[in-house]
């Protein structure tokens, strides 16, 4: 299994960075460690956008196809992990821990464009916790707060 992994591995450097992240890692650093080498602070916000295609609607209304709770739940939670996962250490991720409470406030349809923003608002050791919101134009459609937790992979 290592060999079929080190085959994808292109450059040297990568080989380099693979290997300092797992001493990294080996060495015991906590995932709250891990957190706070990134300098990532409270209050840091990203915004993304995405587009609503059918595959991210219900099928309960053929006829007037709307923005599924599951998918918006999956716009949230890929806003916060594209927020802070890449500042991680290696050996380092983020897990969906829980969504309380989550609001699903109104429709979205095929081709709208949907702006998730998310706000860092509270670290606790290893746990995450964002306040994210949810607009297609200037209308509210979602909103949630979502943690997450540092894990070792």
């Amino acid at each position: 299994m290592l060999s079929s992994f080190t085959a994808h591995s292109t450059t040297n450097s990568f080989a380099t960075v693979a290997l300092e992240s797992f001493k990294r890692f080996s060495s015991g650093m906590s995932p709250a460690e891990a957190f706070a080498s990134t300098g990532v602070n409270e209050m840091s916000k990203l915004t993304k956008f995405w587009t609503v295609q059918d595959k991210h609607t219900t099928r309960r209304f053929p006829d007037n196809p709307i923005l599924s709770t599951p998918s918006l739940i999956g716009m949230m939670e890929l806003t916060c992990e594209a927020q802070t996962d890449h500042k991680l250490p290696g050996g380092f991720a983020t897990v969906g821990f829980k969504f309380d409470p989550m609001l699903h406030l109104g429709p979205a349809k095929p081709g709208d464009e949907v702006r998730i923003e998310a706000v860092l608002s509270k670290i606790d050791g290893r746990k995450l916790v964002y306040e994210v919101e949810a607009k297609v134009d200037n209308r509210v459609i979602g909103t949630c707060k979502h943690t997450r937790v540092v894990v070792g992979k």
